[in-house]
């Protein structure tokens, strides 16, 4: 009654100096869901749900229902012969961003999910766990991976095919048992509520591995048909129905579904094929070069590298570039891609002509150099996206692959590495130079 009476005589003396404060004045003591229109009563000023149009919006929302998300739109995979694609090859990946798939990618940046009071800062969480309380949807019985040394890798309904998921905030893989982020810098109203935005979540990577035949059921449909999902982002704070961290999906989902505001599945967006394939069976492992002088690289001059690729494939496997075919790529790794990014390198957003350094920002590491790769006819190569590679627009660093035969169904293919210059305006200076490259094949 203390509390109530000294309110009043604080609104009070307010009035006397603005009355629009005082219409301002929201005191909350605990998190709100906020999911109301603009025009809903709700947003009246003094509501405890109230957002004002300044400090962000609002919409109505559902939250995790089993495919309330935009069609992820995975590319495809093909599940094939584990003699030609060893458990734990990755068939598939992308990257999915929260605000495309969430809610169906109905979610605005700027739109407010959940209002929390000042004292909340430091007890605000995003929650994520995989769908720990079905069979193939990342129950801890059906974690498949540690056996064949990829952690956090579960079994689908489908055999052959099991899934990871990476929150991209974290770097950390979903799992049955609830994991918690911080959600720290979130915006604020007025009188200093916390604002808990579209915007704060985060993006996932999904990715499709081959895992023992053992696990899932043999039949392979066109297209992914499940409905249940293989993960969910969850929110947690004061006052809030919430999973809490560590504890088991498989009995615990306190809050479902309305306080978490993504689910994560495949249902109807991915195509399955079980085609022929071919296999690399082996790669030069390193190519070493003399070391070049700062003026030497600036003149042009370059060291040069050979290195070799072989491979083979099913009988009935087709080689190339057209659907249903087998085609060949050069990754660089995720840094050294971002690097090439960052000094507007890359090309069509999904591929490179140089192999930069992976420790490119280091004091040690030698800038403006970087190594081109040519075939035996003397073409330059590229370089692709490690994480957009399975996509299925046309890509640069995408070939078909050839060689000389060395056996029933064996090639090998011969490649020439050199390492110069970066031009582009990019000054170069002294220091080492070090990288990885990896070639894989793509059914496509």
């Amino acid at each position: 009654m203390k509390m109530r009476i000294l309110i009043g005589l604080l609104l009070s003396a307010s009035m006397l100096v603005s009355e629009a404060k005082a219409t301002h004045y929201e005191p909350i003591d605990k998190c709100w869901r906020i999911s109301h229109l603009p025009s809903s009563s709700k947003n009246k000023p003094g509501r405890a749900e109230s957002v004002q149009p300044e400090y962000g919006t609002t919409n109505t929302w559902i939250g995790a229902l089993n495919t309330r998300y935009a069609n992820m739109m995975m590319p495809d995979v093909n599940i094939a012969n584990v003699e030609f694609q060893p458990v734990g090859t990755v068939l598939s990946t992308a990257v999915k961003h929260f605000l495309d798939f969430a809610e169906k990618g109905d979610f605005s940046p700027n739109q407010v999910l959940f209002k929390c009071p000042a004292a909340a800062a430091g007890r605000i969480f995003e929650m994520y766990s995989t769908n720990g309380d079905y069979e193939w949807g990342g129950r801890d019985d059906r974690e498949v991976g540690t056996a064949f040394g990829m952690e956090h890798v579960y079994a689908s309904y489908y055999k052959g095919l099991g899934f990871r998921l990476t929150n991209l905030a974290t770097g950390e893989y979903f799992s049955p048992f609830w994991k918690a982020r911080p959600l720290t810098g979130l915006d604020r109203d007025g009188n200093g509520n916390i604002l808990v935005k579209a915007k704060d979540f985060s993006n996932v990577k999904i990715e499709l591995i081959r895992i023992p035949d053992e696990s899932g059921h043999g039949v392979i449909y066109d297209s992914f048909i499940h409905s249940q999902p293989f993960g969910y982002l969850a929110m947690r704070g004061p006052g809030l129905i919430a999973p809490k961290p560590g504890q088991n999906h498989l009995t615990h989902y306190e809050g479902w579904y309305g306080n978490w505001p993504a689910v994560i599945g495949l249902h109807n967006s991915l195509t399955m094929h079980r085609g022929k394939t071919c296999l690399v069976n082996f790669v030069t492992p390193t190519v070493t070069f003399l070391p070049i002088s700062v003026m030497e690289l600036a003149q042009g001059s370059v060291r040069r590298g050979q290195f070799s690729v072989s491979y083979q494939c099913e009988q009935g496997a087709k080689r190339g570039v057209g659907p249903g075919e087998i085609s060949m790529f050069f990754l660089t790794s995720p840094e050294a891609f971002a690097t090439a990014q960052d000094l507007s390198l890359v090309e069509a957003g999904v591929a490179t002509p140089y192999l930069l350094s992976e420790n490119y920002h280091a004091e040690t590491t030698a800038k403006g150099v970087a190594v081109t790769l040519y075939d035996e006819s003397g073409t330059q190569l590229r370089f692709a996206d490690p994480n957009r590679y399975f996509d299925r627009g046309a890509n640069p660093a995408q070939m078909v692959p050839g060689g000389t035969q060395i056996g029933e169904n064996r090639y090998i293919m011969s490649f020439e590495a050199s390492l110069g210059q970066v031009g582009n305006g990019i000054a170069i200076t002294p220091g080492q130079y070090s990288s990885t490259a990896r070639v894989v094949m793509r059914f496509n």
